[in-house]
């Protein structure tokens, strides 16, 4: 049995802190009991990703913190070379991997050390991603570098399924293979916001704006696509001209897209807004959020969003759909911009009625998505693992 005065040495690898990953940590290891833990992180790090590493160590500043910053053009290798110094020199009770491929670098360095291992993927998988040469060998090579790990957490039921589907072999390590949902600071999305800005003032906004917001990465899967071509619905077709998207977020692909906006003349309906450390003020604010990916594992956006009361159309996608089912939130079909067009207008049309559906919802959404419940169950599984480990 683990004595409750012995605090836990814990290393978190993260391949980049930032999105999904960093407000992972933020929730969850923000409502764990920090007293009883040391935490070392450690990750690749760029000027893309500064804004994002500062907000993280802002956040877990109750723990005993402990930072170890890999760069340089090969990110992958310091990883690697990183994980080995650490283990060869440090005494670890556990590693918390976030993600797929900071699970498997680990899963290889810690065959020389074997310290306790959970995997959290946050995540799902899609068989193109994983490319079409040697498909079935690297199917087989993940699947055995991730059955290294002592539990892998999925953080929800649709993401074990996606992983079982896309690495049949893993269906032999059941065992190993744990749910705990994702959540959200309730306390925190439901506090006062000081100096908290108006919508309306943000250049390129007006006060008879009907202000969409889009919160999350700028790539394929996560569906911006999708969203583009529906505006292009919505103004061309449907004739609204008072409807704004509020863009805040990241990705590779926004010259792209920001292109195409200017090439489909949309550049009037697009604004697009700096990162932002608190979204709260922008989730009170905002009138609708639109969450259109194509799959996801379990999305903090739509959490965050029921929390603050703002309503939600969003694609039935895997993932999604199991976030938001038994909620308020239009869904509309995933890839599809005119049934998402159709979705947007019909919330637009009954605004008043729909605002006061998610209003409603709120008490609801707070006791469902309160990320206590998430860190317990985590917590109880660290405890668990490191005691029968030692």
């Amino acid at each position: 049995m683990l004595e409750r005065s012995r605090r836990i040495k814990i290393l978190i690898p993260i391949r980049h802190p930032i999105g999904g990953i960093r407000t992972y940590l933020k929730y969850t290891y923000g409502s764990l009991s920090s007293h009883r833990f040391d935490l070392t992180l450690l990750f690749h790090q760029d000027y893309k990703t500064e804004k994002d590493t500062l907000s993280l160590l802002k956040d877990l500043e109750g723990y005993r913190l402990n930072v170890v910053i890999g760069n340089g053009k090969h990110a992958l290798a310091s990883l690697f070379n990183k994980v080995f110094l650490l283990l060869k020199s440090n005494k670890f009770d556990l590693i918390h991997s976030q993600g797929t491929t900071c699970g498997i670098i680990v899963s290889l360095v810690n065959t020389f050390f074997g310290v306790p291992h959970i995997i959290t993927l946050h995540e799902t998988f899609d068989e193109p991603v994983l490319g079409t040469c040697f498909l079935k060998f690297k199917r087989e090579l993940i699947s055995v570098l991730l059955g290294k790990a002592d539990l892998i957490n999925v953080v929800s039921k649709d993401a074990r399924e996606n992983l079982l589907n896309v690495f049949p072999r893993l269906k032999n390590k059941l065992a190993k293979i744990v749910v705990i949902p994702n959540g959200v600071d309730v306390d925190y999305f439901r506090g006062n916001i000081s100096n908290a800005q108006n919508i309306h003032d943000i250049p390129g906004i007006t006060e008879k704006d009907f202000v969409i917001g889009y919160l999350g990465r700028y790539m394929p899967e996560k569906g911006f696509p999708v969203l583009m071509d529906a505006m292009k619905v919505l103004v061309e077709e449907f004739t609204m001209r008072s409807v704004k998207v509020l863009c805040l977020g990241w990705g590779a692909f926004i010259r792209e897209y920001q292109a195409y906006i200017r090439g489909n003349g949309l550049e009037n309906f697009f604004v697009f807004l700096e990162f932002q450390n608190d979204v709260r003020w922008i989730l009170r604010g905002i009138d609708l959020v639109v969450i259109p990916s194509l799959r996801e594992a379990s999305p903090l956006v739509p959490m965050e969003a029921l929390v603050s009361g703002a309503p939600v159309v969003a694609s039935n996608c895997v993932g999604l759909r199991e976030v938001l089912k038994n909620t308020p939130s239009r869904m509309a079909i995933p890839g599809d911009p005119r049934d998402l067009a159709r979705k947007i207008s019909e919330v637009i049309d009954s605004y008043p009625h729909v605002k006061r559906e998610f209003t409603e919802y709120i008490p609801i959404a707070v006791r469902r998505f309160d990320s206590k419940r998430s860190a317990t169950k985590l917590e109880k599984l660290i405890v668990k693992l490191v005691s029968e480990m030692n």
